[in-house]
Parts: structure tokens; C-alpha cells; sequence
């Protein structure tokens, strides 16, 4: 049985963290996809390697590992909620990370696929 969570009760920072690292993630693979040295706009044989590297590492594999874990942060942000009798709240920012930092893992998967076709 949920009960009703008390309105002075304070936002579960677990929670807002794992949204604002979410953010940060999607943030990433859309500019990764869209706008830097992307496998949609510029073949990596036309690129110095050293900025390649930074970018592939920066907006293809940083999203994937932020994504993941702040959906799992979010998770358990979510599972202390319900358990905090009404001490605590924003199981709504903990629920948007999830389906927020999941998206950004997977496309940032999709990227290194996609970027490991012009190997």
C-alpha cells in the first residue's frame, strides 16, 4: 500500500542525481550523434586521431556507462523512496533517469556499431 507522501518532505538526492547524470548523458550521444565527428556525417579515415579518439571516447562510450548507471542509481533512488515512509520524495525524476539513461546507453551502443562499420 503507497502511502502519502508528506509535502514538506525533502527530494531523495539519489534521485535528482541520477536525472542530472541522465541528462548529462543524452546530452552526449545526441551531440556525438548529431553535430561532432559522427559515422553519419564524416568517415574517421578524413579525421587526426587524436581528437577521434577523444570524441569516440567522450559522446559513443562515456553515454553508455552514465546511461546505465543512472538508471540503476535511479532504481534504488526509487526502491529507498518507497521504503522511507514519506521522509522522502521525486520518484518522478528517479523514473524519467530511467527512461531517459537507458535510451542513451543503447543509441550510444548503436554508435560504436556503427562507427566500427568504417574499421
Amino acid at each position: 500500500m503507497k502511502t502519502r507522501t508528506d509535502p514538506r518532505a525533502i527530494p531523495h538526492p539519489m534521485a535528482i542525481g541520477s536525472l542530472v547524470v541522465s541528462l548529462i548523458a543524452v546530452t552526449l550521444v545526441v551531440t556525438g550523434t548529431f553535430f561532432f565527428h559522427s559515422p553519419f556525417n564524416v568517415h574517421p579515415d578524413a579525421l587526426d586521431r587524436k581528437p577521434f579518439a577523444l570524441v569516440i571516447g567522450l559522446c559513443y562510450i562515456l553515454p553508455i556507462f552514465l546511461g546505465i548507471g543512472a538508471a540503476l542509481f535511479a532504481g534504488q533512488a526509487m526502491t529507498l523512496i518507497e521504503e522511507s515512509d514519506g521522509k522522502y520524495r521525486a520518484d518522478g525524476p528517479a523514473f524519467f533517469a530511467i527512461m531517459i539513461g537507458l535510451p542513451s546507453a543503447i543509441v550510444g551502443i548503436l554508435n560504436c556499431f556503427a562507427l566500427s562499420q568504417f574499421a
